[in-house]
């Protein structure tokens, strides 16, 4: 049976968001709504609907840990949540051109910024820049730890908001920059952390 998405179509006019668990079955969660912000050309980089497995990023080294850095900057000061989960389900459908369009459903476990539902399905499709990233990457998603970016985004095909995202893996250094910066950036402090220097 095909899962259905937790979020509803939204108006066009007022791009707004109704994201409630209740849809997915667990029961009680008052709907959030959520209102989006327009999608850009950058956005579409930085919420690449893609996957990166660089779990220390001081092993990148000089110019590729400054971009990493400022890419991660980005996209905190841009995301319209974010949040800390573990991917459980990895599906692929394939429509009768035979494209392949993969499903990855988490389960969040801290919600660091903004609002999201207790489960989230994300969706990488042909064309996504991160879409080669999620591609046959079954056994490095599934019962991993992430921190998940946000950014609502209208589909113009169907005119339902879907979650653009990127996801990072939640190493203690990862989470530790990305807190740091949320409560920077959005005034959210989310308990103890340890502050992580580049150069």
């Amino acid at each position: 049976m095909t899962r259905r998405s937790a979020f509803v179509p939204a108006s066009r006019c007022s791009l707004l968001l109704l994201a409630t668990a209740a849809v997915l079955g667990c029961g009680g969660a008052a709907p959030v709504v959520q209102e989006t912000t327009p999608f850009t050309e950058q956005d579409a980089t930085l919420f690449d609907r893609g996957v990166s497995y660089i779990a220390d990023p001081a092993a990148l080294g000089g110019g590729w840990e400054a971009e990493w850095a400022e890419a991660l900057e980005l996209r905190v000061q841009h995301s319209d949540a974010v949040a800390i989960a573990t991917g459980h389900t990895f599906r692929e459908d394939t429509n009768p051109r035979q494209q392949r369009t993969y499903r990855v459903s988490l389960t969040l476990d801290t919600r660091l910024y903004g609002e999201l539902p207790d489960e989230l399905e994300l969706i990488s499709r042909p064309g996504d820049e991160g879409f080669e990233s999620v591609n046959g990457q079954e056994s490095r998603i599934l019962q991993r730890q992430f921190v998940v970016f946000v950014k609502w985004q209208l589909n113009e095909e169907t005119g339902a908001v879907e979650a653009a995202f990127h996801l990072e893996p939640a190493s203690e250094t990862v989470q530790a920059r990305v807190r740091e910066l949320v409560e920077r950036m959005h005034g959210v402090a989310n308990g103890p952390r340890t502050t992580v220097h580049y150069n």
